[in-house]
């Protein structure tokens, strides 16, 4: 069994509490170019998005402050440098904060020599991992282990991650749901460059299992136990609310297995692109307010999908697809990956649409596309209001299956189309069936 839960010194101790990146001089650099250091500190906040801010103090007397006063929009608050960074105190209350900015730059120290990274995932998935022995008790399922394209990747979930995620959860807010370390796999030295492509890459991985933006932040390198860099900034983020995922928690272990597919595809420049829109297509759809934006981006992920799989690398021609009809280009699609064309009998009122018109699920798709993308008041080949929510949801469902497909995933996963979706109901992928 693994012990020693990794530790970050920037976790919070409760939902949205303050994080004290810095307190000690920070430099105040005025319009003319003169320097000074102030009094202030740098904290990380989290509303109304995690973001991180730089404050500065002093005690002028009231001359020289009404002067900085006025000089305030040309006025830039920094950072202070990696040697001077200090959290042994907190602010004083009393201090005259006068200046408070987010800063231009994040980053601190040198970018060219460490041996691993500690950092921070924001509103990560529910994952179950590996048992964890934390000092005197046994987390069972804290840890989590992505290795792959010459890294190591260690997720351990936060201490106190049941009494956090469901506050979390309750008031959809932001906070550090686990901590992660990476680290070369034979433990050589690797610049900040390298770390965040592998940074980048997983904050798109663990959004494509929970469904929602998820973000790496706050990463300290390190370079034997000194610190050699520090980067005080997050991603993009969404609130901890619940969503639509192919994924549930009982698939770490398969999640563990798809990381060096993911990494793969991401360190090529052309699948890189793809991806990141598939899954920002995907995440979008994913939040349908209202349902046309997120019915719209699923089919457009879907055209995205086939056009990279069957014209760029396949045997289609650019040509014959830009004349092949909408309904055909999803129908081709799906038929890449053995996904079935027909409506799934839960989606009822869907599946009377199909029953009654003799189509399949493409071509209800692309009347739905039509009438989004191209209105015709009052035209009877549009599909009906009542049977969109449905529409989305069978969309949706079609584009994370081909994300699945095209990431060469055979494991089981969850359906969304499927009713019944408490925690362990999944499923073969359609393509891994006998």
């Amino acid at each position: 069994m693994e012990t020693d839960r990794i530790q970050t010194p920037y976790l919070e101790d409760s939902v949205h509490d303050r994080v004290l990146l810095h307190r000690g001089l920070v430099p105040i650099r005025r319009a003319r170019g003169d320097r000074e250091d102030w009094d202030g500190m740098v904290t990380f906040e989290w509303l109304p998005t995690p973001h991180t801010v730089v404050m500065a103090a002093s005690s002028p007397t009231p001359a020289d402050l009404k002067g900085l006063v006025d000089e305030q929009e040309r006025t830039h608050v920094g950072l202070p440098s990696l040697d001077d960074v200090t959290r042994q105190s907190a602010p004083d209350p009393s201090a005259d904060f006068v200046t408070t900015e987010s800063p231009l730059a994040t980053q601190l120290g040198r970018r060219s020599a460490m041996d691993r990274i500690i950092f921070s995932v924001i509103n990560g998935p529910e994952l179950w991992g590996h048992p964890l022995q934390d000092r005197m008790t046994i987390d069972t399922r804290a840890r989590v282990r992505l290795n792959g394209g010459g890294w190591n990747l260690t997720l351990d979930q936060r201490s106190g991650h049941k009494g956090f995620g469901d506050e979390l959860r309750r008031i959809g807010g932001y906070g550090t749901t686990h901590i992660g370390e990476l680290r070369r796999v034979r433990g050589g030295r690797f610049g900040a460059a390298q770390a965040e492509v592998v940074l980048g890459c997983l904050a798109y991985f663990l959004s494509f299992l929970r469904g929602r933006w998820v973000s790496t932040a706050l990463p300290i390198g390190y370079l034997g136990k000194e610190v050699a860099w520090l980067n005080w900034s997050a991603g993009q983020v969404d609130r901890y609310l619940g969503s639509f995922s192919w994924f549930d928690q009982t698939l770490t272990p398969a999640a563990e297995d798809l990381w060096p597919t993911f990494l793969r595809r991401w360190n090529e420049p052309s699948d890189q692109t793809v991806l990141r829109r598939l899954i920002s297509y995907w995440i979008g759809s994913n939040l349908p307010r209202p349902v046309e934006v997120g019915y719209t981006l699923a089919v457009t992920g879907l055209d995205l999908a086939g056009w990279h799989s069957l014209v760029v690398n396949g045997s289609e021609s650019a040509s014959a697809w830009e004349k092949t009809s909408a309904a055909d280009r999803i129908r081709a699609t799906l038929s890449a990956w053995q996904i079935p064309a027909s409506v799934p009998i839960e989606l009822a009122r869907l599946a009377n649409e199909a029953t009654a018109t003799g189509v399949d699920g493409p071509a209800l798709l692309a009347r739905g596309r039509n009438r989004f993308m191209h209105p015709r008041p009052g035209s009877k080949q549009d599909l009906p209001s009542e049977v969109l929510p449905e529409a989305w949801l069978l969309a949706t469902w079609y584009l994370e299956l081909c994300l699945l497909g095209w990431l060469g995933f055979v494991g089981k996963y969850k359906r969304r189309t499927d009713p019944d979706r408490w925690i362990g109901v999944v499923e073969d992928v359609p393509w891994s069936r006998p």
